[in-house]
């Protein structure tokens, strides 16, 4: 995958990060993964029973061949599907943990605009593609994307009058019904099923284009910190687009009211999601 990541990312900051972005995250941690290899449940049925390398992409979500919902964890034990640990013995289509035939699995439908972005990203895989009528380097186009994921990451957490009206303007269909994570992990962590409504969102943004965002931006004041900038070398497209977005004066406490110290019940929450994950990936019973 590491061609694939410098087609992304410039190797500079490979070298800096140990999360790449667009790459998928097993989560190691000694022999345990917090995160399986995903597969397509219809590939399992085929003689020989298969995993495919492109489907340690982030984008990929949907199988292109069967048009099914990819998975990444058994659906009766929902362990990570890790086939390294599988018995020598034990033919690939197996969970190594209670066994099951992972083409049981149900086949769950499709998001179309997922679906669309996962394509059409592997078409302009080196090439050039479309941020509405601006043509961009396909690393670019996939850094804008990914500037795009996180900020509705941040309506999710976040959702206010601004957040909603701009969706509305933009015509992004299906935003209220995805549900925010209770971890709080980035997009490379997320589920199958997560990362495609992301995504279908996404591909909306893509779509209208930076003229249309702007204007939408502009006219429901959607502050700056909802876009998630990057320090690091960035297109110039999207300092244009942050020019759009409201700049509000840092909020200063009162010196006759003491700071709350008490956490909101979210971050207690995503606390206590996160030991979960935590002892059952090291199998503390």
């Amino acid at each position: 995958l590491f061609p694939i990541a410098q087609s992304l990312h410039p190797v500079a900051w490979l070298n800096r990060s140990s999360v790449w972005r667009w790459l998928l995250v097993a989560g190691c941690r000694k022999s345990a993964h917090a995160g399986g290899l995903q597969s397509c449940p219809v590939c399992m049925s085929t003689c020989p029973s298969h995993y495919q390398i492109q489907h340690r992409l982030a984008w990929h979500t949907c199988c292109v061949v069967h048009h099914a919902q990819l998975i990444d964890r058994c659906p009766n034990c929902h362990a990570a599907l890790q086939p390294v640990l599988l018995q020598p013995t034990t033919n690939l289509s197996h969970c190594h943990r209670c066994l099951m035939v992972l083409d049981r699995a149900p086949l769950e439908e499709v998001d179309p605009n997922a679906l669309t972005f996962q394509v059409y990203a592997d078409r302009a895989f080196g090439r050039t593609a479309f941020f509405g009528e601006v043509e961009l380097a396909f690393c670019d186009w996939m850094f804008i994307a990914r500037v795009m994921v996180s900020m509705i990451q941040f309506f999710l957490r976040h959702p206010s009058a601004s957040t909603k009206r701009f969706c509305f303007l933009m015509g992004l269909e299906g935003v209220d019904k995805l549900q925010r994570s209770t971890l709080g992990l980035p997009f490379e962590y997320l589920s199958c099923v997560e990362r495609s409504g992301l995504l279908g969102v996404v591909w909306g943004i893509m779509q209208a284009g930076p003229e249309r965002f702007v204007l939408a931006a502009a006219e429901a004041s959607l502050p700056l910190s909802s876009l998630p900038l990057p320090r690091r070398s960035k297109p110039l497209i999207l300092t244009v687009l942050s020019t759009a977005l409201t700049r509000h004066s840092s909020h200063q406490w009162p010196h006759h009211v003491d700071k709350p110290s008490l956490l909101d019940a979210g971050t207690v929450l995503r606390s206590w999601e996160r030991l979960q994950r935590r002892i059952r990936r090291d199998g503390i019973p």
